[in-house]
């Protein structure tokens, strides 16, 4: 796979392509159901928890809306939490411009086949962590951002690399889907 690390304890190690499907821009639908202005960019942070220090940090950053999946509730005019149940994920990852997560294989591969820049923070205790982060800045267009500087609120310097815009990605992922996964197991169990 491609954020996968050496498989050294295998005899014979094949590389497959990147498998996940693509989302669909459900930006209108989504704006619709919560608020968030379409014409703004909208930066979904995918984190398990998060609170900023200064908990209004947010509404200062007007011309972005900040989407969120799940757990994180944030009080600000230009803050929407979504619920992951009721939206496909990839469906909410292309609707936006950029995610801010820790790194995850399932993660970089909804950003990966949806194009999408990606903003992501140090995941400690995560063995595969220096995998992800090497998939990153050869796959995506990414950018790290400290852990400690998200906590405070510190958006400004993501903002404006967001703005500026990322570089683009070194080794482009193809994805073509599950397809040629599934006809190479196909082959191995037919020939043997």
């Amino acid at each position: 796979y491609p954020f996968s690390g050496p498989m050294k304890s295998f005899e014979r190690v094949e590389d497959i392509s990147l498998v996940a499907r693509p989302g669909e821009d459900r930006k209108r639908e989504l704006a619709a159901l919560t608020g968030a202005d379409p014409r703004k960019p909208w930066l979904l942070f995918c984190l398990s928890h998060l609170e900023f220090q200064s908990p209004n940090c947010l509404a200062e950053f007007s011309d972005y809306q900040f989407l969120t999946a799940g757990d994180l509730n944030w009080e600000a005019p230009n803050c929407f939490s979504l619920d992951p149940k009721a939206h496909r994920f990839a469906d909410l990852v292309a609707s936006c411009q950029a995610v801010v997560t820790k790194p995850g294989f399932g993660i970089l591969s909804d950003c990966a086949v949806n194009d999408k820049p990606i903003f992501y923070v140090e995941r400690e205790g995560f063995l595969e962590y220096p995998l992800l982060v090497d998939g990153i800045k050869r796959h995506l267009q990414g950018c790290h951002i400290p852990l400690k500087s998200l906590y405070r609120g510190e958006l400004r310097p993501l903002l404006e690399t967001y703005s500026a815009g990322l570089p683009p990605a070194p080794e482009p992922l193809s994805t073509p889907g599950p397809h040629p996964v599934a006809h190479r197991l196909h082959d191995l169990m037919v020939k043997g």
